[in-house]
């Protein structure tokens, strides 16, 4: 079921949970050894585009808590992000 959520309550969500995000994108720099070209705000913006998608596809119903949930979409986001900016390191985490 698509939960048909309110824009100002989505924002108020994104907002609340911004900070998260932020951590989520700083642990993951690191243990990706992004290079200094992998700027901590793109990995946020990545991150934030996961947790809209989260707050857009969570079901409440499906048993999961939200963040859990919106935790693997957080972290697929900013994957993805990296993966189109092609920020691998050398040692290649990129696998081509």
């Amino acid at each position: 079921s698509m939960n048909f959520i309110d824009p100002s309550e989505k924002q108020a969500m994104v907002v609340e949970y911004w900070p998260w995000v932020k951590q989520i994108a700083g642990v993951m720099r690191r243990s990706l050894k992004l290079d200094a070209s992998a700027s901590l705000d793109d990995l946020v913006s990545d991150g934030v585009v996961g947790l809209m998608d989260a707050i857009d596809k969570f079901d409440p119903d499906c048993g999961a808590k939200f963040k859990t949930y919106a935790g693997r979409r957080v972290r697929g986001a900013i994957l993805d992000g990296v993966r189109e900016r092609d920020r691998w390191p050398a040692d290649g985490l990129g696998g081509r």
